[in-house]
């Protein structure tokens, strides 16, 4: 029985590229310049919290597998693979070997490779726990293990820049050491020269990835016209994120790929530099920290919190001050910090159940740091001036070639980055620059006056709990409070913004007119809210995230959205929730969600990766319609207005398929003309308020106006003849119209009908019909006319109904009264005697 090598590999983002593919541990850090992984808050030990996840002792063994390389013998895929990661063990300021140590214990292929029951099963010592084979490398003669691992037909050899190879680590200790890893070659990628040296370079990124390094940007717009940037793709690096110029033919992806770069070297170096300590077991290497120069420092919002995710970029400069590009140097800030800590909106684990935070340090002075240290002088040069520039990181590097800490996407620099030069740098030397960007954004926006409008003080959960009919946002008390953030523009008469906007354990009531703009200003931060609705309601909730100047951005926050029952326990799973950006909107998150009974939502709005900076500014909305009155029009149609919250200049109408004509609109409510009922248009109809199709905005009352009786709607008898009664009297027969919720339902039409017998209706004809009035009653008055049984129904047109039945007596004779009781019945009426006889 062969153990079970890794769980099934679709839960983990494989990647058919010469860049990484994470298995087991999946990892969420991705840091620039320098490491992959650095441990933190959970899994690791306390104490190496922050500290790159490396190699113990830089000392790296590898072992090849038994077979062939497709068409290539398997001593030659062994040179090959023995060529590539000599490039890095050639470093001589770097304390790395890589070690070619034997052989596996047999040819690892499709017999002995297979997925089955949501895991794959492989030879022992191609494990995640065979630390004593420390790298597996795997030679994929016919593509079947890479088939079994990602499905078949992943090996195909129609994109081999995408599929010539994959590479993973599946095992760290707890003490920030890397123990396992594993690369796979695909044989049929293998089958001509230009497609063995296009794998052979990624074969060297794929041993740059088992040592613990990132990908780096650097000179990235080298290739475009009018490039300023001359000589700049002599300096992309073996780490370079996209492959190269890799093409499905193969052949060379970037300028002379066996060499490495200054930027791969400097990478290197800082993982495992050569110290006296360990000196002796590098023989022939060199201490780094003396022949080396290093830049290192802080990027600081002007609030003095550190701006992370800048891609910080150092150049040599020639004798005439300009740069060169091809020995540029690059570190993202911040990429010892966290950038994906999870959130409580979308969770804080990864597919495979790791915590996100088990990447990266919590330590604050770490945020903002870079550290452009050892770097090698440029040949020939035994001093430098270095010129330090900052820019933003591509938002192509993301997932599996992100660069720098965040995984899911870098934010913009904010502010006005500058242009420095460091002077007289001879190998031994550092400097240390501390920068805050006096224009970036602030933790407060300007203040400016506004008037705050009154909304509806929180009520606290028992409040809520011993009062359910205080759920109807009409039954809350109103008491002037403050505004929470504007509905126009971020600029310099944007009001102050709050650090926060309620917590999960005390959330605030959403602003009265359903939008707002906040900041997400402090890592792990996020708004809470309440929102009482309706039961049968749908509605939208939307957070576009903004810049600092009010302009929607997809580059700056990731807001995301989530909703709880607002009695859930605090810490629960979100019972629904939106990512970052799946909206059609710039920057815009989009969630819509249904009720089936009253209740209060709570609502949270996260950054994605949990992270928080000034520039992280969002307009939050939430367009809800919660009432419509009347709910009842006769089939002319008629004027309604519907009240909730969130509407904007522009939201259009629909009842039912029809297009209403709104005739006003304010934050809280709209008027509209509703048109008359088509042919065949009858019954309840759908309200639909649509603010499309900018932001695919709807809020929907099912069934909230219907064109006479709903299909809820009942009727109630108040007084009706019964049984015998005067023959040629007539006889009130009164009913009340209810909605479904039991309310009067005025305006209906009720149809009075003899359905049986004879009878006299008040309106002269055998069918009558009464409109409601507002309290919900219609009366007629019906006359029996013989002696025979008659049935009377009054009903709806929804076929709701009532029937009496009665039939005509005698009528009363009179009778003359006595003296006595007309002289008691008499009164005094304007100083006279009357007698009501």
């Amino acid at each position: 029985m062969f153990p079970r090598l890794f769980p099934s590999p679709w839960l983990f983002s494989c990647l058919l590229i010469g860049a990484s593919v994470a298995f087991f541990f999946a990892p969420s850090a991705a840091l620039a310049g320098g490491p992959k992984y650095v441990a933190g808050v959970s899994y690791f030990n306390p104490a190496v919290m922050g500290q790159p996840v490396i190699w113990p002792g830089g000392q790296v063994k590898y072992f090849v597998d038994q077979g062939p390389l497709g068409p290539v013998s398997n001593a030659q895929a062994v040179a090959m693979v023995d060529a590539a990661a000599a490039i890095w063990s050639a470093v001589p300021t770097a304390a790395v070997n890589l070690t070619d140590s034997g052989s596996l214990a047999e040819d690892v292929n499709g017999s002995n490779v297979f997925a089955g029951n949501g895991f794959l099963y492989a030879p022992a010592d191609v494990a995640p726990t065979a630390t004593s084979t420390p790298v597996a490398v795997i030679f994929d003669s016919d593509g079947s293990v890479m088939d079994a691992l990602e499905g078949a037909g992943a090996s195909e050899p129609d994109n081999c820049s995408m599929n010539s190879l994959l590479v993973w680590i599946d095992n760290m200790s707890v003490n920030a050491n890397l123990a396992h890893g594993v690369i796979l070659l695909n044989g049929r990628c293998a089958t001509s020269a230009n497609l063995l040296a296009m794998m052979s370079y990624q074969l060297e990124r794929a041993f740059g990835r088992i040592l613990g390094l990132d990908f780096s940007q650097v000179n990235p717009n080298a290739q475009t016209l009018g490039s300023t940037e001359p000589n700049g793709i002599l300096g992309w690096p073996v780490m370079e994120p996209l492959n190269g110029e890799c093409s499905a033919f193969g052949g060379d992806c970037i300028p002379n790929p066996s060499e490495l770069r200054l930027d791969d070297i400097a990478a290197l170096n800082r993982l495992y530099p050569v110290t006296a300590a360990n000196l002796a077991s590098f023989p022939g290497k060199m201490l780094t920290a003396p022949n080396t120069v290093s830049i290192e420092g802080t990027i600081n919002f002007r609030s003095g919190q550190g701006m992370q995710g800048v891609n910080v970029v150092a150049r040599p400069l020639d004798a005439n001050g300009n740069p060169l590009y091809q020995y540029t140097v690059t570190f993202v800030s911040g990429s010892y910090f966290s950038g994906n800590r999870g959130n409580p909106v979308t969770g804080w684990t990864d597919a495979n159940g790791n915590r996100l935070d088990r990447f990266g340090s919590n330590d604050p002075s770490l945020e903002g740091f870079f550290d452009l240290s050892a770097m090698p002088l440029p040949p020939g040069m035994t001093t430098a001036n270095y010129q330090v520039t900052f820019e933003a990181v591509s938002p192509l590097y993301i997932d599996s070639v992100s660069v720098g800490p965040y995984l899911l996407g870098s934010p913009t620099p904010s502010g006005t980055m500058p242009t420095l030069e460091v002077t007289g740098l001879v190998a031994g030397s550092s400097r240390t620059l501390t920068l805050n960007i006096a224009d970036s954004a602030a933790e407060l926006a300007p203040q400016t006056t506004v008037t705050a409008l009154p909304r509806p003080r929180p009520l606290a959960y028992s409040e809520f709990a011993n009062a359910p009919e205080a759920a109807s946002a009409n039954r809350l008390p109103v008491n002037p409070v403050k505004l929470i953030g504007s509905i126009g523009s971020i600029g310099p008469t944007a009001p102050t913004l709050p650090a926060a906007i309620g917590t999960e354990a005390s959330p605030e009531l959403l602003p009265p007119t359903g939008i707002w703009i906040s900041r997400i200003g402090q890592v792990g931060q996020g708004d809470w809210f309440l929102l009482p609705v309706q039961a049968n309601r749908t509605f939208t909730f939307i957070a576009q995230a903004l810049d600092e100047t009010g302009t929607p951005s997809a580059v700056k926050a990731m807001p995301a959205i989530g909703v709880w029952d607002g009695f859930d326990p605090i810490g629960t799973a979100a019972a629904g929730s939106a990512p970052a950006a799946d909206g059609v909107a710039p920057g815009e998150t989009w969630m819509q969600a249904s009720t089936t009974a009253s209740d209060i939502v709570r609502l949270a709005i996260v950054d994605q990766r949990g992270d928080g900076r000034p520039d992280y500014l969002y307009r939050g909305w939430v367009l809800y319609a919660d009432t419509v009155s009347p709910t009842h029009l006769p089939s002319s149609g008629g004027t309604i207005v519907i009240r909730g919250t969130g509407f904007r200049q522009g939201d259009t109408v629909q009842i039912g398929s029809t297009a209403a004509q709104v005739i006003s609109v304010l934050p809280t409510e709209i008027t509209a003309v509703v048109p008359a009922a088509g042919p065949g248009v009858t019954g309840s109809q759908n309200v639909t308020v649509n603010d499309l199709p900018s932001f695919n905005a709807t809020a929907i009352i099912p069934g909230g106006v219907s064109y006479d009786s709903a299909t809820g709607d009942a009727l109630t008898l108040l007084t009706a003849p019964s049984n015998q009664v005067p023959i040629n009297v007539p006889q009130p027969f009164s009913v009340i119209a209810t909605d479904a919720d039991g309310n009067p339902a005025g305006g209906v039409t009720v149809l009075y009908s003899v359905t049986s017998g004879v009878a006299a209706l008040g309106c002269g004809t055998s069918i009558c019909s009464v409109t409601t009035s507002g309290d919900g009653r219609a009366t007629l008055s019906v006359t029996a006319t013989s002696t025979s049984m008659a049935v009377v129904t009054a009903a709806l047109t929804n076929g709701a109904g009532i029937q009496t039945h009665f039939y005509g007596g005698t009528p009363p004779s009179l009778s003359a009264l006595t003296q006595p009781f007309i002289w008691q019945q008499a009164q005094l009426f304007n100083g006279r005697y009357k007698c009501w006889c």
